[in-house]
């Protein structure tokens, strides 16, 4: 496949991830390894209530509705100062990865399309990006994203629970835009579920927009996005790289 060559900036895909990507739905919790626990000097009960209050902190403050939001690593340092407890982050992390299900995680797992369009996409050239409202901090996402092995598809990922902003707050497209040192001469194409979310924010900052989900809405809406697809398989033939004219 050539190499994008429509533009003199860069070609770069910006991807909401939950719902967009990937699978938003919550996985099944497993049960904890001995070794696990015994590694915390916690007994699996009192580890237990420390998961749930911490897991139950984090989604309040994913659904409090707002602009900002307080990073992941400090509700759950609070979390742990709560409990009172002097056991690292990281090892609380790695509590949270096997509650998840390890390395056999079902968690955020690619929809349908998801790997054959990022797979092309990255062959064109395109720069790939996520940016997404979440709960979870990025070291766990990354491990998530080895697993479903899509870690190595990303230029970069930016989340509202490590810059403290959420989408469609401004502030969080201008750190998306200082991130990648973008400049007026760059192809943006933003590709998301959320019209509010996702593509208002992205028409008003002058990117081009794929709203994936139902097309009625997309039709009905003013501004419209660019183009809408009613899932993420039907996303790969109409992209720049492939399809120049449509843009």
């Amino acid at each position: 496949m050539n190499k994008y060559n429509f533009t003199e900036g860069r070609y770069i895909v910006v991807f909401d991830l939950g719902g967009t990507l990937v699978d938003e739905a919550m996985p099944e919790l497993k049960a904890l390894p001995k070794a696990l626990i015994e590694k915390t000097g916690m007994d699996e009960k009192s580890l237990t209530q420390l998961l749930y209050y911490g897991i139950d902190q984090l989604m309040k403050e994913n659904f409090r509705l707002s602009d900002d939001q307080i990073p992941a690593s400090t509700i759950l340092q609070n979390t742990l100062d709560h409990f009172k407890l002097n056991i690292s982050l990281e090892i609380l992390e790695e509590v949270a990865w096997q509650l998840f299900g390890g390395a056999e995680t079902t968690y955020l797992t690619p929809l349908e399309g998801a790997r054959e369009l990022l797979k092309d996409l990255k062959e064109s050239g395109g720069e790939i990006i996520a940016l997404s409202n979440t709960a979870i901090p990025k070291s766990l996402l990354n491990k998530v994203f080895e697993t479903h092995q899509l870690g190595g598809y990303f230029d970069e990922i930016i989340l509202s629970s490590e810059c403290g902003w959420r989408k469609p707050s401004s502030n969080v497209f201008k750190q998306l835009e200082e991130t990648i040192n973008l400049t007026p001469k760059d192809f943006v194409l933003f590709v998301g579920n959320s019209y509010e979310a996702d593509m208002l924010p992205a028409i008003n900052r002058g990117y081009k927009t794929v709203y994936i989900g139902n097309n009625n809405l997309a039709l009905n809406s003013i501004p419209m996005p660019t183009f809408s697809v009613d899932s993420l398989d039907k996303l790969i033939d109409l992209m720049p790289h492939r399809k120049a004219d449509l843009w």
